[in-house]
C-alpha cells in the first residue's frame, strides 16, 4: 500500500500517462485536413467561424440553430480555433486532440475517485480512450460538440460528487453551471439527471 502523500501523485501520474498516450497516438491528426462530410460548412464556409471571434459571431452563436442543434459553446470553440489557427485544419484537429486527452485524464480521475480502484479504472479508461471508435471524435472537427459535452459532463460529475460529500451549495451551483455548459455544447446532455 502506498503512503497517503504518494497516492495523489500516483493518481495524477496515471492520469498524465493516459493524457500523453492519447496525445502520442492521435498526434498525427495535426496533419489532417477538413472532412468534406460537414467540416467545411461548420468551418471555412461558415462566416461566423471563419472570421474568428467577433461581436456579430458571438451573437450568431447564441441565436442560431443548425441542423436542429443549439450549440453555442461549440461555435465559440470553433471561433476560438479560427482566431488562433486561422483556417488551418490541423489546428482544429489539435484542439480536438487536447479535449480528448483531457477527457481521458478526467474520466480516469473520476472513475478512480468513485470506485477507489486505481488499476481497473486505468485500464478501462485506456481501452475507452485508445479504442478505434474514438478516432471519430478526434479526426472529425464537427465532432467537437461530443468532446465539449463530455468535458463538461465529467466536470459536472466531479462537482456533483463534491456536493454529495459535503452538501455545499457552491458545489451544487458549479454542477448546474457545468451541466448548462454541457447542454450548450450538445443537447444530448439533457439526459444527465436521469
Amino acid at each position: 500500500m502506498l503512503p497517503e502523500k504518494w497516492r495523489d501523485k500516483t493518481e495524477f501520474g496515471l492520469a498524465a500517462i493516459l493524457f500523453i498516450a492519447v496525445a502520442a497516438i492521435y498526434f498525427q491528426v495535426r496533419n489532417f485536413g477538413f472532412l468534406h462530410l460537414d467540416d467545411l460548412p461548420y468551418t471555412t464556409e461558415n462566416p461566423m467561424v471563419a472570421e474568428g471571434f467577433s461581436l456579430e459571431g458571438i451573437k450568431a452563436a447564441f441565436s442560431q440553430i443548425t441542423e436542429n442543434y443549439y450549440i453555442p459553446i461549440m461555435w465559440l470553440s470553433l471561433m476560438a480555433d479560427s482566431s488562433i489557427y486561422k483556417l488551418d485544419a490541423g489546428g482544429f484537429h489539435f484542439t480536438n486532440l487536447i479535449f480528448h486527452a483531457a477527457n481521458t485524464a478526467l474520466l480516469f480521475l473520476l472513475l478512480f475517485r468513485l470506485t477507489g480502484s486505481r488499476w481497473k479504472s486505468f485500464f478501462a479508461v485506456a481501452l475507452w480512450a485508445l479504442h478505434p471508435l474514438r478516432v471519430e471524435a478526434v479526426a472529425w472537427v464537427t465532432s467537437r460538440k461530443d468532446l465539449l459535452s463530455t468535458f463538461f459532463l465529467l466536470l459536472c460529475l466531479f462537482a456533483y460528487n463534491a456536493y454529495a460529500k459535503c452538501k455545499s451549495p457552491r458545489h451544487y451551483m458549479a454542477a448546474l453551471a457545468l451541466f448548462a455548459l454541457g447542454i450548450l455544447s450538445k443537447p444530448i446532455l439533457v439526459t444527465l439527471p436521469l
